[in-house]
């Protein structure tokens, strides 16, 4: 939580301190098995966040689906950091101090509020293990036809774990994403449809 605030403030100053949000907000439970398109999906995980000599690590519960976006950050206790949102080409964040702020895109937005950029339209393809359709990309593949690595909108992304899924396929399990000094390692514990 110091580390993640300490972006903050060192974007914002004291005046944006403290990224709680209300920790009894009730988050979305998992319903169906794995997802079979990058339409829909829900995830549970953990992220890990290093900006330079700052970090922050914690958990993340994201559900996409092809009209809306809602992603919350979590403390490493399960408590709610920030939620960010997007529907109808306008994301918004929200702050525990209930300040709302709203961009036409996640990385913007992230990055003027927490500090850093969240790629929230690249990771909706990378978590699924492909690249995004709407861009250039390089890319690497295994044995198996899954990706090793890309490049994409200035990211490199490295897949470093896939979980094997009932019925056959896999979807990644761990992954880097790095772009600069910054770095966002994403974890996923549990896939399901939303």
């Amino acid at each position: 939580m110091t580390a993640l605030l300490s972006f903050h403030r060192a974007r914002k100053g004291a005046a944006g301190a403290a990224l709680l949000l209300v920790a009894c907000a009730s988050l979305p439970e998992p319903v169906g098995g794995p997802p079979t398109t990058a339409e829909a999906f829900f995830l549970t995980g953990r992220i890990g966040v290093r900006h330079g000599e700052e970090g922050f690590n914690g958990g993340v519960r994201w559900t996409h689906t092809s009209a809306r976006d809602e992603l919350w950050i979590l403390s490493p206790l399960g408590q709610a950091v920030a939620r960010v949102t997007g529907a109808g080409g306008a994301v918004t964040l929200v702050t525990s101090e209930g300040r709302e702020y709203q961009a036409a895109d996640a990385a913007s937005l992230t990055r003027e509020v927490l500090g850093w950029e969240l790629p929230l339209g690249g990771l909706v393809y990378w978590t699924m293990g492909r690249p995004d359709p709407a861009s250039p990309a390089e890319v690497r593949y295994d044995g198996a036809g899954r990706l090793t690595s890309l490049v994409q909108d200035g990211w490199e992304i490295r897949y470093l774990a896939y979980t094997d899924q009932p019925g056959g396929g896999s979807l990644p399990r761990t992954l880097s994403a790095r772009r600069g000094a910054l770095e966002i390692r994403l974890t996923i514990d549990q896939w399901a449809q939303p």
